[in-house]
C-alpha cells in the first residue's frame, strides 16, 4: 500500500458525488524531498465503477498491463474477505484507483456490484494484468466466484528469482526500484495484520 507525502503545490479538482464524478487530483508530483504524491482515485458510487471500467478496458498491450492489489482480512485465502481493490494504470503517476470493499465506515458499493462490474477485465485474457503474490489474489477472488486470466507479471515472484535472499514485501521493493516514492506495510495502516501479498 501506498501513503501519500505532501506536495508543495497541488491545485485540487474535486467534482461532487453527487454527480457520478471520480476525485482527479492533478499537481506537482514532487516535494522538496523528491518524494512522489500519490492521490488515488476513491471509487464508492456505481458511476465511479463505470467511469473507472471504462478507462481500464483500453489497456490490452501487454507491455502496459494494469497493476492489481487486492486488501483482505486474512493470511488465509480460503478464509480471507475483501476490504478493497486497488488498480493502476497508464503512464501518470495519479492513474490509479481505489475500491473499498469491506471497509466499516465511509460509502461504498456492495461486494457483488463492484465484482460483477469487474468481472470483465478479471476473468478475460484480453486485459493483461500484473499481482503482488497473484498465487493468493487468485484464490482469494475464485472464493468470491471470479476466475482470474491474464496474469503477466508477479511482482513478488521476480523479486525472488533476481535476489532469493532479499526480502519481497512491496514496500521493500518500492524502497528498492522506486526511489522517490514512499510505501508502507500493510500493518502500518488502518488494519493491523500484515499483508498476505508483502509476506
Amino acid at each position: 500500500s501506498s501513503s501519500s507525502a505532501a506536495s508543495d503545490v497541488y491545485k485540487r479538482q474535486d467534482q461532487s458525488v453527487d454527480t457520478g464524478k471520480t476525485s482527479n487530483h492533478k499537481h506537482n508530483t514532487k516535494n522538496n524531498n523528491n518524494e512522489i504524491s500519490i492521490n488515488p482515485q476513491i471509487i464508492s458510487n456505481t458511476c465511479q465503477l463505470d467511469e473507472l471500467i471504462s478507462k481500464l478496458l483500453r489497456y490490452q498491450d501487454p507491455n502496459y498491463p494494469i497493476a492489481w492489489d487486492l486488501e483482505t482480512t486474512d493470511l488465509n485465502p480460503r478464509k480471507a474477505e475483501l476490504i478493497g481493490i486497488g488498480c493502476c494504470w497508464g503512464k501518470e503517476v495519479n492513474d490509479i484507483a481505489y475500491i473499498p470493499v469491506g471497509h466499516k465506515e465511509g460509502k461504498q458499493l456492495t461486494t457483488k456490484e463492484i465484482l460483477g462490474k469487474l468481472r470483465q477485465i478479471l476473468e478475460s485474457n484480453l486485459y493483461p494484468k500484473v499481482f503482488q503474490n497473484a498465487k493468493f489474489d487468485r484464490l482469494v477472488l475464485f472464493n468470491q466466484g471470479i476466475y482470474l486470466n491474464g496474469v503477466v507479471f508477479d511482482t513478488m515472484l521476480a523479486s525472488y528469482v533476481i535476489n532469493s535472499d532479499g526480502s519481497h514485501k512491496l514496500s521493500s521493493l518500492c524502497k528498492q526500484y522506486l526511489k522517490n516514492v514512499v510505501s508502507q506495510d500493510y500493518s502500518c495502516l488502518l488494519y493491523t495484520s500484515p499483508s498476505p501479498r508483502d509476506s
